[in-house]
């Protein structure tokens, strides 16, 4: 545990099993000014921690709503840290949907900040009373994500970064290796036992393409079939075939190493395309089927307009998520 998540944690304690508001410190609710006031006692910065503009979660689910310095969801963006996969002391950790209130359905209504790498957590709870507690225990099914504060430093942040390009309910968000940007080239070439990764067209701003060659299955290169009805498309006859790829994956022509995984997730037109990756071995479904052979998707995200294309064709998404951890 780094120094300053020490100090965060030690600052968290000194509240234990008391109520927070006699510190006369921010505003209800109490949860969102209790983090803020352990971060600025543990940095020396006002507040703690930055104030989020626009919350990564709202824009890909389509939730209006703005968020507020003394809310959970002012400190559930990118300006704060990116989000991670497993929790480390001093993290914070969102929940949604924790207490009824005028705001969407799906909103973020609290948070925590991790005590270990486990589910423990010390939050202002109902009332304020601070408490070192389960998450699991105390908020089943409530949780959301977990996000590795900046200002902790190099010795607490990961190694492993956010890239990705979510569109939902028209709107569009990128992020391009733990920070939020409008313009973003992702590229990521998976073939049979070695390759490289294929340059993106010439002068083409904020692409992610993604071409993948079956091992011992039909077809190769970029792919040129579509997607669906294609009978050459299906799973291997051994899944030890399936895991025999080579992986090159870049972000905006920085090539990452280790990639840790890949997902996307596209619905259009009635077909549900999805794709997970993980230690250089993957697996792609269309409508639950499994594919094999070759595959290309491409997604752009320029000043905020994306597009996307499976297999050469462009598809309009009602929702879409691809995303890299590297």
């Amino acid at each position: 545990m780094s120094t300053s998540a020490n100090a965060v944690l030690k600052a968290a304690a000194s509240w234990r099993g008391r109520t927070f508001s006699r510190a006369g410190y921010g505003e209800s609710p109490y949860c969102a000014s209790f983090v803020r006031w352990c971060f600025e006692r543990a940095t020396g910065k006002k507040d703690g921690l930055p104030i989020v503009t626009t919350v990564p979660y709202y824009v890909r689910t389509g939730i209006h709503v703005g968020p507020g310095k003394w809310f959970a969801d002012s400190m559930a963006g990118d300006e704060v840290g990116p989000v991670v996969r497993s929790q480390q002391p001093g993290d914070l950790v969102f929940f949604h949907d924790t207490a009824d209130g005028p705001w969407p359905r799906g909103s973020i209504t609290h948070i925590g900040i991790a005590v270990d790498n486990g589910d423990q957590i010390a939050d202002a709870g109902s009332g304020s009373l601070v408490w070192f507690r389960s998450h699991r225990a105390t908020f089943p099914g409530k949780f959301l994500e977990i996000r590795r504060p900046l200002v902790l430093g190099a010795a607490h942040a990961a190694d492993v970064h956010r890239s990705a390009i979510m569109i939902s309910h028209g709107h569009a968000f990128g992020m391009a290796r733990g920070k939020h940007s409008n313009n973003i080239t992702m590229h990521l070439v998976r073939s049979a036992g070695r390759g490289t990764a294929a340059a993106g067209p010439s002068g083409q701003t904020g692409t992610m393409a993604m071409m993948m060659s079956g091992y011992g299955a039909g077809g190769g290169g970029g792919g040129h079939g579509k997607i669906p009805n294609v009978p050459h498309r299906v799973e291997p006859k051994t899944p030890h075939d399936s895991q025999h790829f080579h992986w090159d994956v870049s972000v905006n022509g920085q090539i990452i190493k280790p990639v840790h995984s890949v997902q996307a997730d596209i619905v259009y037109a009635g077909n549900h395309f999805k794709l997970f990756a993980h230690d250089h071995k993957g697996q792609g479904f269309m409508n639950g089927a499994p594919l094999a052979g070759a595959m290309d998707l491409k997604v752009t995200l320029q000043n905020g307009a994306a597009h996307v294309w499976i297999d050469g064709r462009e598809v309009k998404p009602e929702h879409a998520e691809i995303e890299i951890m590297g």
